[in-house]
């Protein structure tokens, strides 16, 4: 059973009630709802990272146990990451 997304009516009460759905489906890209959940929150878990990281190489005295910590922290949530976007990707071809 896929679960695609398909755009909701335009009436006035369905905007009102489902403001987080309607953005996603209007969102180019995978059809797939559950996908697009998991894109949102893969940048809203990654993003926070990403900005750590940059803070640090602007402004912290760089050592090898500083960037090893960095390194493996964001290898491992990338490929946590990566994982969880393979699983949901079988789970909605089934």
């Amino acid at each position: 059973m896929t679960n695609t997304a398909t755009p909701p009516s335009t009436s006035a009460s369905t905007v009102t009630k489902l403001p987080l759905y309607n953005l996603f489906a209007r969102i180019s890209g995978p059809r797939n709802f559950a996908v697009k959940i998991f894109l949102f929150s893969f940048v809203g878990t990654q993003l926070p990272m990403f900005a750590l990281l940059v803070y640090m190489l602007m402004n912290v005295e760089l050592n090898a146990e500083i960037l090893t910590t960095v390194s493996i922290v964001l290898i491992t949530a990338l490929l946590g990451s990566a994982s969880t976007v393979k699983a949901v990707l079988m789970k909605s071809a089934n």
